[in-house]
């Protein structure tokens, strides 16, 4: 049972796994033991976080689905509204974007050999190649022209998700972890900007047209929040040197597959 609410649901949902992980050492240890139970049960924490933001991170550009019969009024298929939407994004700001340093304890990791930096990698990844889909972008430009100020527009989605990953951390280990959201977020754009965000039978299924061949506004807005991410990157003040290297980095690689014809992809 998932409850009426999934952002209340889940947010009472990490808060036990938070519990959870800060107990995980006594509750695995077993005499003559080695650290295997301790490996394996963190890694079911991880995953269980990771299904209470899919289950939140779906409800960006989600559409309803009514059943009906040819007797029953209204439509079957509507946008999620606003409010709902702008709910979820305000749970994954807090429960994702900011660094989830409960998720990899020093004390634990220390213990089962993984690397961190992986750990919040992948849940970046997952999350982002879901909010930055044509699926979803697709299903948000539809909302925007058939409700106009009632939707949660395209719009709406960058302002967020910039103002999200784009968020200055005074704390070091925060910073480096902002650092991996960045490229991932860059990432999640260059691939829907060359095709590579899905293969092509997955397109063909869920008839979603190939980047050349879009000429919705869609694929003139990914391009567009590549451009601007250039300009902003180079405008953001570095302090350090590994601050200087990270958005230096960043902006050539947009620069490159935004320039370089042999990176567009012909899917």
């Amino acid at each position: 049972d998932l409850g009426a609410n999934h952002m209340e649901t889940n947010t009472l949902g990490i808060k036990n796994l938070k519990y959870i992980m800060n107990h995980l050492i006594e509750w695995t240890s077993e005499p003559d033991k080695g650290y295997d139970n301790l490996k394996t049960m963190s890694t079911e924490v991880v995953s269980q976080y990771q299904r209470y933001i899919n289950h939140v991170a779906k409800w960006i550009g989600g559409i309803y689905h009514d059943n009906k019969t040819i007797e029953q009024p209204g439509a079957i298929y509507y946008f999620v509204e606003k409010s709902k939407q702008q709910e979820a994004m305000t749970f994954l700001k807090k429960n994702l974007f900011t660094p989830q340093l409960w998720l990899v304890p020093a004390a634990v990791m220390e213990k089962i050999g993984t690397n961190a930096n992986e750990i919040i990698e992948s849940t970046y990844n997952n999350t982002l190649n879901k909010l930055l889909s044509r699926r979803v972008l697709t299903n948000l430009y539809k909302a925007q022209i058939q409700e106009g100020a009632k939707a949660y527009t395209i719009d709406n989605l960058f302002a967020d998700m910039n103002s999200a990953v784009w968020s200055a951390n005074a704390n070091p280990t925060d910073a480096t972890y902002k650092r991996i959201l960045q490229k991932c977020y860059v990432d999640a754009l260059l691939n829907l900007y060359t095709g590579d965000d899905m293969p092509a039978m997955y397109r063909k299924f869920y008839n979603i047209p190939d980047p050349d061949k879009d000429k919705s506004d869609v694929g003139s807005i990914i391009y567009y929040q590549l451009n601007t991410l250039v300009a902003k990157l180079k405008a953001i003040p570095a302090t350090t040197p590994i601050e200087k290297a990270h958005y230096l980095f960043l902006s050539n690689k947009i620069h490159k597959a935004l320039t370089d014809p042999t990176i567009k992809s012909q899917k």
